[in-house]
C-alpha cells in the first residue's frame, strides 16, 4: 500500500490497469470453468432423461431431449475440438431427427383426417392470443411479437359431448390466424371432424395445409447443419 502512495500518477494508472486486467483474466478463467462444467452436467442430465423417455415410447419428446442435452454437453467440454464438435453435431443431428418425425406425423394425421367423420358443433370462444418469443443474443436480443388464433369448440359423438381448440395438422401467421378467428366467430355452427378411433382427437379443418411442412423442413435444415459440422471439423483434421 505503501508503495502505490508512493507512485506517480502515470505509474499508478499502469498498475490499476495491470490489476484488473490479471483479475479480468483470473475471473474469466473460472467464469469459463464453472460454465463448462454447467453445461456437462445439465448436457448429461438431459440425456439421462431422454433415455428413458424414448424408450417409454415418447419419439419426439426422447430425441427432443437428448439432441438438446448432447448440444449443451458438447458446448460444456474442453477436450479436443473435433471430439466437441462431433458431439454438437450429434446433437443437432439428433434434435432435428425430432423435428422431421414429429412433422411428418402430423402431416400423416392431417392425410389421415380427410377421411373422418363429422359432428355438429359450436365455437365457445374464439380470439387472436398476443405471444411474444426472444430473438437473437446478447445486445441484440430482440423481443418479437405474434398471434395465434385461439378457438375453443363442443361436439358430440354418440351422445357424448367433448371441447377441443385444435383447429388443424398445422402452424398459424398472423394473417392466417386473424383470417381464422374471422371465419369462425363465437357462437358459430360447425363441422366437426373426429376420430373414429378415439373422438377425443378433433380438428376444424382436414387435410395438409402449406404450414404443415414447416417441422419436417425445419428439422431437414438442422440436421444437414449438424452433419456439415461434422464433417466439416472431420476433413480439416485429417488434412493435418
Amino acid at each position: 500500500m505503501t508503495e502505490f502512495k508512493n507512485m506517480s500518477d502515470a505509474a499508478r494508472k499502469e498498475a490499476l490497469l495491470e490489476y484488473g486486467k490479471k483479475f479480468h483474466e483470473t475471473a474469466g478463467a473460472k467464469y469459463r470453468v464453472v460454465k463448462g462444467w454447467f453445461f456437462k452436467i445439465f448436457g448429461s442430465l438431459l440425456i439421462l432423461i431422454g433415455v428413458p423417455v424414448l424408450f417409454a415410447g415418447d419419439i419426439n419428446a426422447g430425441l427432443g431431449i437428448l439432441g438438446v442435452g448432447f448440444w449443451i454437453l458438447g458446448m460444456g467440454l474442453n477436450l479436443s475440438m473435433i471430439i466437441q464438435r462431433i458431439v454438437i453435431a450429434t446433437g443437432l443431428v439428433i434434435l432435428g431427427s425430432a423435428f422431421v418425425n414429429y412433422g411428418f406425423g402430423q402431416m400423416a394425421k392431417a392425410r389421415e383426417s380427410i377421411n373422418w367423420p363429422s359432428a355438429a358443433g359450436k365455437i365457445l370462444s374464439s380470439e387472436q392470443e398476443k405471444r411474444t418469443s426472444a430473438e437473437g443474443k446478447g445486445n441484440s436480443k430482440k423481443s418479437k411479437t405474434y398471434y395465434v388464433a385461439v378457438i375453443n369448440y363442443e361436439y358430440q359423438v354418440d351422445g357424448k359431448i367433448y371441447t377441443s381448440n385444435r383447429i388443424g395438422f398445422h402452424g398459424q401467421n398472423d394473417v392466417r390466424s386473424n383470417a381464422l378467428v374471422n371465419k369462425y366467430p363465437k357462437g358459430k355452427s360447425v363441422s366437426v371432424f373426429y376420430c373414429p378411433k378415439n373422438p377425443e382427437e378433433a380438428v376444424l379443418e382436414t387435410g395438409v395445409k402449406n404450414e404443415g411442412y414447416f417441422f419436417p423442413v425445419f428439422g431437414g435444415f438442422i440436421i444437414i447443419f449438424g452433419l456439415f459440422l461434422a464433417y466439416n471439423e472431420n476433413k480439416a483434421n485429417s488434412e493435418k
